[in-house]
């Protein structure tokens, strides 16, 4: 899987998690006296024992919230028990819509957070890259190799005697490719 499949993964992710705690937060506005209000004790004012079936009605409500969703997104089609692709191509990531709504069920906050996480290994390629052509520009620039200072690549063809003398220049060493 590479980063852009990631990126798509964890977005599509983010948004099912996201409608999923809408949907918890509507039946929690419904049913305010059972979903919404924490039960508390007089000593600490939480009370974790007694507040166990509310907080896992919760949970249960907030999976059924991201299956539906799931279902809903799935190849753009009411899809409840197949697999969700992530991608257009045929290698793209495939997930069963349970194991889909289980981490959707984990909060907007975390696949946020995994997103950015994501976007940031992406932005790191991009700076590698940029410092290879740079490199490339620099050895060439070295060998006596004109480069065109936007950056587009080799100004003289191939067949050029200039260029055939700097890549001669270079002493066995294999012949560097510059981005075009």
């Amino acid at each position: 899987m590479n980063v852009d499949q990631l990126v798509s993964l964890v977005t599509m992710m983010l948004a099912i998690s996201l409608a999923a705690e809408r949907l918890v937060t509507t039946l929690k506005s419904a049913f305010p006296s059972w979903l919404a209000e924490e039960k508390k004790t007089a000593v600490n004012g939480e009370d974790k024992v007694g507040d166990g079936p509310r907080r896992a009605w919760v949970i249960v409500f907030a999976f059924i919230a991201a299956y539906i969703t799931s279902a809903l997104v799935a190849d753009n089609h009411w899809n409840p028990i197949f697999v969700m692709q992530f991608g257009t191509e045929p290698h793209d990531t495939k997930l069963p819509l349970v194991v889909v709504a289980l981490l959707a069920t984990g909060g907007s906050a975390m696949w946020n957070d995994l997103l950015g996480y994501t976007k940031a290994v992406k932005d790191i390629r991009g700076q590698d890259r940029e410092q290879q052509a740079l490199a490339l520009h620099q050895q060439a620039q070295a060998t006596g190799i004109p480069v065109d200072p936007a950056g587009r690549g080799r100004m003289l063809p191939d067949s050029s005697p200039k260029l055939q003398a700097a890549l001669s220049r270079l002493g066995g060493k294999p012949q560097p490719t510059f981005p075009r």
